[in-house]
Parts: structure tokens; C-alpha cells; sequence
């Protein structure tokens, strides 16, 4: 309430109050005091009790006792309000800050360009004048500085004098070692500062933890007593969680390009080694097959047994490799297992020889095993070759391929965990089905997260529709997609307003602009296609970026004869500007197009993965005039069954071929 009516209102109150004083006073001479019979007139009463004249000026003096009052409180509810505006204007920057933060810090590929985005995009923007990220090196207990603001960053990525601290000394490392948070107002007073490169009268330092461990510390001091508020723990909490996350999932993927490297040369070397000993072996096996006839010649492991296991012959390899084991002892307690063994093999078995694939193991060696079984003559002869080595490579690389499919499910899950980020910004297709208009959404990525997305914002009268197609499809798509995503938001934010072509405007300059901070020239970007429907006044207004709108209407004189067309209606395509939203050698504004509308017509906005699908029995693009008459064929179904359409059309197209990019189609009836 403004002051002025806050005063008002308390005197018209002081006002009326004080006339019941009077009024009260009259009647009370009047009942109490004077005879009943007595003819009374104002003017006599005020004679006869002259206590009511002072009475009478109750009115005039609560009235100005009020204006005082309603003056104060007017003055206490403007101060107030102020205070109010200030909160939320302070908590709106700091959202800004986060959220733009929290965009810029996935751009991180190392640990480094992680804690120097810290400082930078996040505590800089603040408003900090000093700050100073510290990691945990867990083996010695030691907090390294590793980026910094303010005088300890001289020059880009350069910290002056660094210090370690360690953990349990200081503000900081007594932050680490209980994992909270602390601010000191005046570090004069606490014995634990330590100075670092100047002195400073404040500090603030939170932890950042993951999985209950500390990874890091975020530092901040400034040469004023009492400078950090109470809230700003919070704040600097949210951004060390962002931060501990995107630090471990950095480590996870700087560990598992390590590993697969090392992996590779692995498998490479083991795989030659295999082959090699793969080779030999086959060698092997041929020469053992030349001297099967002949096992006295037989470089490897033969002995020849009767049907009663007793042994009649072993040649010079079998007296090498297995002088000691049972099998030449008749007197051994194992034997028995042997003679098991070999009962169980030549059971039912005609004369031949047989592969044994499980093979053999003696004295802790494994032998791959041929038994040749000679019914006539009641004997088997057993052919055995040392395989201990080979066999143990296999198991080193089944072990290996087990971990590296763990890895990639780790991988898989972290992509999920996006999937499920990226959902989360998107409106749910039911908001974009709203009130005035029935409408579907087709969605469908290429890998388990897109590069396209789609997005409905009311503004008075005017509802802003879009779909977008950013640079590339799966995890990079998808993170492209979060930046656009975030800076269409905050231009339509920013302006105010349903004119599109602005808003496409705004959107690229923040897309450069946030790629700008990059030490690399960024030329991904967008292709959008972005309407403005005014129900009320009946209008649309497009623009576009590399996009073109699909709208099928009654026939009217803007048909041409190129239009695809019936007797009733036709389908009109509204282009956009031929650049796109990002880096390109010749920017120029967007246009807006706006064209009449009605009740009954269709809008289709789309992105290129539907028309660029490689299908059919010639293997080619679907093509944008195949699409367009798929979509002009099913203008008059309802909208749900035009989506259902659409996607069995999509997916027989394709058939058994992989998707080549993301789908995205949305269609609108007025």
C-alpha cells in the first residue's frame, strides 16, 4: 500500500473514532444529569457541562495523533518493501549465476577447465573478490590450490605463490576434515587464519563432497568484517555439489580412457600372442596327426593303456612331462580318478579318435587330450598337449571383457542419468496439448538423449511455440541442446515479449557468447523454427533459422499452383531465414513472416531427422516432399492418430536400418 493511503487511512480511522467521544458525552449529560423534563439544545448543554467543549475536540486530536501514527508506519512499510525488492532481486542473480553456471561447467573436459569454471563462471560472478578452489589429494592429506580469482589469479590459469594446506589446519582444513561449512567474520579474531598472499578481515569456505567424502574446498576472504551473509553458505553450497558431481564424473571418464587404452594394448598384445601360440598349436597338431601312427616320434605326451588302464607304452614326451603322476603308478590312491575318467570317455565309443574338448589336467598343467580307441585290439592311446598358457591368456581376456562391459554399463548409466535431465527441462508434451489446442508431439531420439527439443511459453495473449534442432545427436546433441535450451529461456525472459524474430536474435548472440568464453572457436549451434499464435487476434508470426513451417488451410488467394493442394485445402510452406542460430560467416537479423489464421487449420513444425531417414527398397532419404504429402494425407485425423500414423510410417521406412539422427515433429490444430 502506497503511504499517502496508508496516512489516509489511519486519520479517516482517528476521525471517526474520536466523534463517539462527543456524542457519548452528550447523551450522558443529557440521561444523567439534568431533570426529565428539561428542554435541551446543543448551545445549552455546552453551558451547563462546558467539559464538553474540551470533549469536542476528540475528533481534531485522535485525527492528528493518527496522521503521526499512519506517517510512521507508512515510512517503516517503505523501507520494508525496499528490503523486500532487494532479497528478491539478490536471489534472482543468484539463479542466473547458477543456472548459467551450471551450463558452462559441463562444457569441462578436464579437472582443470572444472575448477577454473568454478572460479570464473560461478564465485567471480558473484561478486567476489577473492576466491580460491582447493583439491584433496587423499593419500597425504594435503589441499592443493589448483585455480583461483582475484590478486592470487595474476594472469589466465596462473595462481600466485601457491600454498598446501593441510587438512585439519586452518579454516579451510578444518572445513575439510568435518565437512561443513564455516564462515568467520572477522579473522583477526580467529587464531586458525592463515594468510596467504595479503590479509583479509572475512572468509567463507565450504566443502565439496561426494558419496559423503571431501573432494575439495571452496575459499573466499574479503578485507571487510561481517562481508559474508548467512545465505550465501547455501549458495555456495549448491555450487560445490554441482561441482564435486562433475569433478567425479570426470575422474570416472579420465580413469576409463586410460583403461580402455591400456586395454586395447592388451588385448592387442595377448591377441598376438594367442595367434601365435593359436599357430603352433595347429602346426602341432598337424605333425601329431603325420606321427599318430608313429608315437615314438611324437614330440608330445602319448601313452598308450590296455582296457584295464594297465600302461603299455609311453614315449619319450609322456616320461618328460608325466614321470611322476599317477597314471605310472599303480600303487598311487588317485589313480583311480584316471582310470574314471577314461572309463567314462571311451563309453559306447567305436574305434577312432576322439576330441576330449574339456581336455586334461596332470601335476597342475592343463593338456588338451586325444584318445584313439581300438576296439579290436582292447587298447586307447592317449595323445596329450600342454594348452596351461594358452588357456590362461582366455581367462585374462574373459576377465577383461567383463570389466570393460561393467565400464560401459557405468557408461550407459550415467547417459540414462542425463536422459532423465534432459526430460526434465522438457515440457511435458500434455502442457504443449493445452487449452485451445489439440495438438501431438513425436519425439523420438536417435540414441537414448537428443539433440532436439521442443518448448511452449504463454505471454498474455500470445503462445510461443518452437522445435529445435541443435548440432549433432546423442551425449554432445544433448549438451549443445541444454545450452540453446537455457538461452532461449532467458532471452524471452530478458525481452519481454512474443516477437520472434527478436527473441531468435537474443538467443544467438547468448549462444556466442557463451561459447566465446571457450579458448576454442565453437561453430556448432541451432536450426529453429519458432511461432508466435495470437488466438485473439487471429494472427501467426514465424521466423525461423534454417526451418520452415508447414501449415495446411482453406484454399485462398495465397494458393499457388506449386502448393500442394485438393479441392478444399492446401498446405502452404513459410520459410525462415537461411542461417542458422550460432558462429556463421554472414549474420544477418531474423525476419518475422505473419499470415491470418483460423479455426480448423494445422500447424506442423519439425525438425530434419524424419525427411533425412534412409529407408524403402532403394535405401534413400524419405524426402521433404514424401513428408509433406504423409502430412497433408492425414490433416483430418485427430490429432493423437495423426502421431500414430506418423511414427508407423517412420518406422517402416526405416525398417531393420539404424535411425541416422532425432526425430522431432509437432502438430498443432487451432
Amino acid at each position: 500500500m502506497e503511504r499517502k493511503n496508508i496516512v489516509a487511512t489511519y486519520v479517516i480511522r482517528g476521525i471517526c473514532i474520536g466523534f463517539f467521544f462527543p456524542a457519548i458525552a452528550v447523551l450522558g449529560c443529557i440521561y444523567l444529569f439534568s431533570p426529565d423534563d428539561a428542554q435541551h439544545t446543543l448551545g445549552s448543554l455546552h453551558h451547563d457541562f462546558p467539559l464538553l467543549w474540551i470533549i469536542d475536540s476528540a475528533p481534531l486530536v485522535l485525527g492528528i495523533i493518527s496522521f503521526i501514527v499512519g506517517t510512521n508506519v507508512g515510512q517503516d512499510n517503505k523501507a520494508y518493501y525496499k528490503q523486500i525488492n532487494l532479497i528478491n532481486t539478490q536471489v534472482t542473480k543468484h539463479l542466473d549465476v547458477i543456472n548459467n553456471f551450471a551450463t558452462l561447467i559441463q562444457l569441462g573436459k578436464d579437472v582443470d577447465d572444472v575448477v577454473w569454471s568454478v572460479a570464473k563462471n560461478a564465485v567471480a560472478e558473484l561478486g567476489y573478490v577473492d576466491c580460491v578452489i582447493y583439491l584433496l589429494d587423499e593419500e597425504q592429506q594435503l589441499l592443493i590450490q589448483r585455480a583461483a580469482h582475484g590478486n592470487k589469479n595474476p594472469e589466465q590459469h596462473k595462481i600466485l605463490e601457491p600454498i598446501i594446506i593441510k587438512v585439519g589446519e586452518g579454516v579451510v582444513g578444518i572445513v575439510a576434515a568435518t565437512a561443513k561449512g564455516e564462515i568467520v567474520n572477522d579473522t583477526s579474531k580467529d587464531s586458525r587464519y592463515i594468510l596467504d598472499d595479503e590479509p583479509r578481515l572475512s572468509e567463507i569456505a565450504v566443502p565439496m563432497v561426494h558419496n559423503g567424502k571431501v573432494i575439495g574446498i571452496i575459499d573466499s576472504e574479503h578485507p571487510e568484517k561481517n562481508f559474508f551473509p548467512a545465505d550465501h553458505l547455501t549458495l555456495l553450497y549448491t555450487i560445490a555439489s554441482i561441482t564435486a558431481t562433475k569433478l567425479v564424473q570426470t575422474k570416472y571418464n579420465d580413469e576409463l580412457k586410460k583403461y580402455q587404452s591400456e586395454l586395447e594394448d592388451l588385448v592387442e598384445k595377448r591377441t598376438g600372442e594367442l595367434s601365435v601360440k593359436a599357430q603352433r598349436i595347429e602346426e602341432q597338431n598337424i605333425e601329431l596327426k603325420k606321427l599318430s601312427l608313429f608315437p615314438e616320434h611324437n614330440p608330445n605326451p602319448v601313452i598308450e593303456l590296455d582296457f584295464d588302464y594297465n600302461v603299455l607304452y609311453v614315449n619319450d614326451g609322456a616320461k618328460g612331462h608325466l614321470k611322476d603322476t599317477p597314471l605310472f603308478n599303480m600303487d598311487d590312491s588317485s589313480r583311480h580318478k584316471y582310470e574314471g575318467l577314461l572309463q567314462n570317455t571311451k563309453k559306447g565309443k567305436k574305434t577312432g579318435v576322439y576330441e576330449i574338448k574339456e581336455g586334461f589336467w596332470i601335476n597342475d598343467r592343463h593338456y588338451d587330450m586325444h584318445l584313439y580307441i581300438d576296439n579290436e585290439f582292447k587298447i586307447m592311446r592317449i595323445y596329450l598337449n600342454d594348452v596351461t598358457e594358452i588357456k590362461k591368456i582366455q581367462n585374462e581376456l574373459k576377465e577383461a571383457l567383463m570389466r570393460v562391459n561393467f565400464q560401459q554399463k557405468e557408461l550407459k548409466d550415467s547417459i540414462r542419468y542425463a536422459e532423465h535431465l534432459q526430460k526434465a527441462i522438457l515440457p511435458n508434451p500434455l502442457v504443449v496439448k493445452g487449452v485451445k489446442l489439440e495438438s501431438f508431439v513425436l519425439y523420438q531420439p536417435k540414441d537414448i538423449v537428443s539433440g532436439d527439443f521442443y518448448a511452449r511459453e504463454d505471454r498474455g495473449e500470445g503462445i510461443i511455440i518452437a522445435a529445435a534442432d541443435c548440432t549433432g545427436h546423442g551425449v554432445p546433441g544433448a549438451m549443445l541442446s541444454f545450452v540453446c535450451f537455457n538461452a532461449m529461456n532467458s532471452a524471452i525472459r530478458e525481452l519481454q515479449t512474443t516477437d520472434p524474430a527478436k527473441i531468435l536474435n537474443r538467443v544467438r548472440d547468448l549462444v556466442i557468447e557463451t561459447f566465446r568464453k571457450s579458448e576454442k572457436t565453437v561453430h556448432d549451434g541451432m536450426d529453429i523454427a519458432m511461432c508466435t499464435l495470437n488466438l485473439k487476434t487471429k494472427e501467426l508470426t514465424y521466423a525461423g533459422a534454417n526451418s520452415t513451417l508447414y501449415i495446411v488451410q482453406k484454399l485462398d488467394e495465397n494458393h499457388s499452383e506449386k502448393d500442394l493442394s485438393n479441392a478444399t485445402h492446401y498446405l502452404r510452406q513459410i520459410k525462415g531465414d537461411s542461417q542458422p542460430i550460432g558462429n556463421y560467416f554472414n549474420m544477418q537479423p531474423f525476419n518475422n513472416k505473419t499470415l491470418s489464421i483460423s479455426s480448423g487449420d494445422c500447424i506442423y513444425m519439425f525438425s530434419d531427422g524424419f525427411a533425412d531417414q534412409f529407408g524403402g527398397k532403394q535405401d534413400k532419404k524419405f524426402g521433404y516432399r514424401s513428408f509433406r504429402e504423409l502430412l497433408f494425407s492425414n490433416k483430418d485425423l485427430p490429432m493423437a492418430e495423426q502421431e500414430t500414423r506418423l511414427k508407423d510410417s517412420f518406422d517402416c521406412w526405416k525398417g531393420d536400418g539404424d535411425q541416422i539422427d532425432d526425430v522431432l515433429v509437432l502438430g498443432i490444430r487451432l
